[in-house]
């Protein structure tokens, strides 16, 4: 049934692509043939009902939609046998970045993991934000389609998303899309929040999150991994530049939140 959906969605695009091929053509064709009577010295009266053809034709060559938006989710279940399984995008091997974390971050030695000190480090570089309780995930990206999956455990408050190479790494930051953040927030137990538009409410908070982006499309989802279910998509986005993945493990209000995000690939 997927495989059907994605094969009829490439059909309609490809259909409607050709329509628009042929619309153009045939204004190239009509306005070649304008600008030959000009330069050969031929009297051509411009007149209304030639406007009104050129007209018509660029607003036929403008209504064509072309089948490349709707999403259907790329994590989905599938019964066989009486059992369930997940079928899922291949995964993007990441790390955290040392370099981009405030200095109250502790990675561990894998660099698979970050939480929480009240001891402050010594900054590894310039590039660490502060004072916000960021870190980024390596490497970043500027085109493909990319998946990974984050272990956020119990933790009361968490952000992760992804960012823009950009982005400031000093000062208070606005975690909003027209400031190049693009995230999902846990502010509460049962509290989320995403790209600044606050989500449905759960009966369970998500333990395990899957984050999917599509830089072509300017497409982003987060999914219950638990469930398989969407937690919010959004489309449209205008991912210009390199993104990297983006985390936040949150300041400690109880004894859960002083575990570690952990990235699972």
């Amino acid at each position: 049934m997927q495989l059907t959906k994605t094969e009829d969605k490439e059909q309609k695009a490809i259909k409607d692509l050709q329509n628009k091929e042929s619309l153009a053509s045939e204004l190239c064709s009509s306005i070649r043939t304008l600008l030959f009577h000009l330069e050969n010295g031929g009297v051509i009266i411009v007149d209304t009902e030639i406007v009104n053809m050129f007209r018509a034709k660029l607003e036929d060559l403008s209504k064509c939609e072309i089948a490349l938006h709707g999403h259907v989710s790329t994590i989905h279940t599938r019964e066989w046998r009486g059992l369930r399984h997940v079928v899922k995008p291949q995964q993007r091997s990441l790390q955290f970045d040392p370099q981009s974390a405030h200095t109250n971050l502790v990675l561990s030695k894998n660099l698979k993991q970050v939480r929480f000190s009240p001891f402050a480090q010594p900054p590894k570089s310039n590039d660490s934000f502060e004072p916000g309780l960021y870190v980024l995930g390596v490497p970043g990206f500027n085109s493909g389609q990319h998946y990974w999956e984050v272990d956020v455990s119990h933790k009361s408050n968490w952000i992760i998303g992804v960012v823009k190479e950009s982005v400031p790494r000093k000062g208070p930051q606005s975690l909003d899309p027209d400031k190049g953040y693009w995230v999902l927030n846990k502010q509460e137990d049962k509290i989320f929040t995403a790209c600044g538009l606050l989500c449905p409410k759960f009966m369970r908070p998500p333990l395990r999150i899957g984050v999917f982006v599509d830089i072509l499309d300017g497409y982003l989802a987060f999914y219950d991994l638990d469930t398989t279910g969407l937690i919010f998509e959004i489309t449209g986005c205008h991912f210009v530049g390199k993104l990297f993945p983006f985390f936040c493990p949150g300041v400690p209000t109880k004894e859960e939140d002083l575990g570690p995000l952990t990235l699972l690939n």
